[in-house]
């Protein structure tokens, strides 16, 4: 694909989508918005291509993309974003969508109860809340390199730290 194709197309990351929701989204922009391109981001870049597997089994043309992102490791998102200058030079949507849903049974009169909820709370918000906010601010500069930059954060009631408790 020349650049003057990629001028003309927007430039769509979406985090956590090789799978559930995440892959939902990138399914429903590859179908209905053949002339973007559309990249996977998933922790690991084989997932993301077994993603896109998939959807060209299901007739999609679209152009698409597998990126190697976890948005817990300041490496990779260093990496992705180095990726993403050179190869784009912008963005022009970021779907965050990547998350985390640690859930446990614990009986509260067990020793380990408190250190388990804490850990598993601590996990939940630093990947949630923390670590989408901070991947959010690295992207500004890609973002608004855009004619008309979006973010869009994706939640569920997975999300949800008190219907999970």
């Amino acid at each position: 694909m020349t650049a003057e194709d990629m001028d003309s197309k927007r430039i769509i990351l979406i985090t956590g989508s090789n799978r559930g929701i995440g892959l939902a989204i990138a399914t429903r922009l590859a179908k209905n918005s053949p002339n973007d391109h559309c990249i996977i981001g998933s922790r690991s870049r084989s997932d993301g291509e077994i993603a896109i597997a998939e959807l060209r089994g299901t007739g999609t043309t679209a152009s698409l993309e597998a990126l190697q992102l976890d948005i817990n490791d300041d490496s990779s998102i260093h990496e992705a974003i180095k990726y993403l200058t050179r190869a784009y030079g912008r963005l022009d949507i970021l779907i965050n969508n990547a998350a985390i849903a640690k859930t446990f049974k614990a009986d509260p009169q067990n020793p380990e109860f408190a250190a388990t909820y804490r850990t598993n709370y601590s996990n939940t918000y630093f990947t949630n809340v923390i670590s989408t906010g901070l991947f959010t601010e690295l992207m500004r500069p890609l973002l608004y390199q855009a004619a008309h930059p979006r973010v869009i954060n994706v939640s569920s009631a997975r999300g949800s730290l008190g219907r999970f408790s």
